[in-house]
């Protein structure tokens, strides 16, 4: 007997998706530091210019993670707190069992 999956198959791309991003990000973070010497002796760039080439690189990496905090907190808001639900494909209305606060509401359409 086949179990039914845990997550629909649209919230395991994004999941997957969004890992394989960690993933890339996390290795440009971690490489850079190493390659710095590479850097300086292959491409004749002095410390300083290093030095700008990586706050740069920090000054992205910053941004970025502060706009999607920005970008996740506004999905958080404007689904009724339901984001990562609403990833998955659930309604945020509905509880661990998948009832909905109108379940028990014979006037209630939906």
């Amino acid at each position: 007997p086949l179990l039914p999956p845990l997550l629909p198959p649209a919230a395991l791309r994004w999941s997957a998706a969004a890992s394989a991003a960690a993933g890339v990000s996390y290795a440009d973070r971690g490489t850079s530091a190493i390659a710095a010497s590479s850097l300086i002796d292959e491409l004749h760039w002095s410390e300083g210019t290093l030095g700008e080439v990586q706050a740069a690189f920090f000054a992205g990496y910053a941004l970025t993670q502060v706009l999607g905090g920005l970008l996740g907190g506004a999905g958080m808001r404007s689904n009724g707190g339901g984001g990562a639900s609403a990833a998955a494909g659930e309604d945020a209305g509905d509880d661990a069992r998948g009832r909905s606060d109108n379940d028990d509401d014979p006037s209630a359409v939906g």
